[in-house]
């Protein structure tokens, strides 16, 4: 999910300094995309200290399946509501920055 909202940033930015607060950042603390990104950070940071697996522990796949899950993931249509199209390229940069953990 990290790799997800960072990808989504610059249609979600002011969203995510809204919630900033919730986990202890302060949105006057930079800009606001400094301060998103640190929410997108925190977010991984409470993925893994609740233990959420990668996205190598979910599914026991390696790095060998990118290029497909990309392929699949571009070949959809766009979700409704969702911030950003995927591209393949898009689709493989997140799953690269998910594979081990963000």
């Amino acid at each position: 999910m990290p790799a997800l909202l960072e990808f989504n940033l610059p249609a979600i930015r002011d969203r995510l300094v809204k919630v900033a607060c919730v986990f202890g950042l302060d949105a006057r603390g930079g800009s606001p995309r400094e301060v998103a990104l640190a929410v997108v950070r925190a977010v991984a940071q409470f993925a893994r200290g609740v233990g959420a697996p990668t996205l190598a522990e979910l599914t026991g796949c390696g790095a060998e399946m990118i290029a497909t899950w990309a392929r699949e993931a571009a070949a959809r249509p766009t979700r409704p509501g969702a911030p950003r199209p995927l591209t393949e390229k898009d689709a493989r940069w997140v799953f690269e920055r998910s594979l081990h953990g963000y």
